[in-house]
């Protein structure tokens, strides 16, 4: 059972989680338009609370983003560390860098072929401006992280 700390490798995976949501969230934006014109006499009066929903689900994804990168933060803070390990973590930073500039870069190709760039432009604002961001987004928490996990009192064991 893995122990329940705030790592580094959390923010990684939150960011991954939102590639994996905004493609299905923009597929469906894709798709739900479609299976109403399919037949347009059994869709008429639910199509309206479908695109609503859509609309409340990618402000929920956005919500749990930013939860999944503030929970490492403040369990963080309650895991005792020695300060040899900060060159350790600046070295996973830099890894990660990477991480988000690819995994901003993958949906901003992806939502950027012909089918998807009308739904980004109207539905998918908002993660389109966080997946732009991300980077900027993901280092902020970083450092939040390190300062959370590094700039505590000195614990007795440590003295």
């Amino acid at each position: 059972m893995r122990h329940l700390e705030g790592s580094m490798w959390d923010m990684p995976l939150a960011a991954l989680y939102l590639l994996i949501a905004g493609v299905i969230l923009a597929v469906m934006f894709v798709l739900a338009p479609q299976i109403q014109n399919s037949n347009p006499t059994v869709f008429n009066g639910v199509f309206g609370s479908v695109m609503t929903a859509l609309n409340i689900l990618v402000i929920g994804v956005f919500l749990v983003y930013i939860f999944m990168n503030l929970i490492p933060i403040i369990a963080a803070y309650f895991v005792r560390t020695h300060p040899v390990f900060f060159i350790v973590s600046l070295l996973v930073l830099m890894i990660e860098m990477l991480i988000y500039y690819t995994v901003s870069n993958v949906f901003t190709t992806f939502i950027s072929t012909s089918v998807l760039v009308t739904v980004g432009n109207s539905n998918l604002s908002l993660l389109v401006a966080v997946f732009q961001n991300l980077p900027l987004i993901s280092f902020v928490f970083s450092v939040l992280l390190l300062i959370a996990q590094y700039a505590k009192p000195t614990l007795p064991q440590y003295t």
